[in-house]
């Protein structure tokens, strides 16, 4: 083969590679809906309270949401409280002592729940919980200083 067909080759293999992860992505969107569900029925009520809504960070996004502190992820609807926003730096979030974006550490939670659906919180929770020990919250950590969103050492 030529050097020009592999160059037109090409494109149509990174095409369908990304055909292929929007399939994926739109798959694991569907598989944690019922938790992205929840998150709205959680949020929508807070919009006459103050709460804004707005899209990033692979979510659904309740801003200045009036009760509690932090954030916290829903499948693909990530409520921040007010007083925390995404674009927000944070020193020490889990006992980390770099300073991370809090919209990464919430985006990497979304793309735990799109992988594992309804057994997120089930496995969340026999991981450790809210707690620096918990492997998916290091992940998070990890994708927001740049790495990946999935803990080392689990396949």
């Amino acid at each position: 083969r030529s050097e020009k067909e592999v160059q037109q080759q090409a494109p149509e293999r990174s095409r369908s590679e990304s055909g292929l992860l929007v399939v994926l992505d739109l798959f694991g969107k569907l598989w944690t809906l019922p938790y992205t569900l929840i998150g709205f029925l959680i949020g929508l009520p807070a919009i006459g309270l103050g709460a804004r809504i707005s899209f990033g960070e692979n979510a659904v996004r309740f801003e200045d949401f009036p009760f509690g502190c932090g954030a916290l992820t829903l499948g693909n609807c990530v409520i921040y409280a007010r007083g925390t926003a995404p674009a927000d730096k944070v020193i020490g979030m889990y006992d980390d002592p770099r300073c991370l974006c809090v919209g990464r550490h919430e985006q990497a939670h979304t793309y735990q729940y799109q992988l594992l659906g309804p057994l997120f919180l089930p496995v969340y929770f026999l991981a450790g919980g809210i707690s620096p020990r918990n492997p998916l919250e290091r992940a998070a950590n990890e994708y927001a200083a740049g790495g990946s969103w999935w803990p080392r050492g689990w396949r």
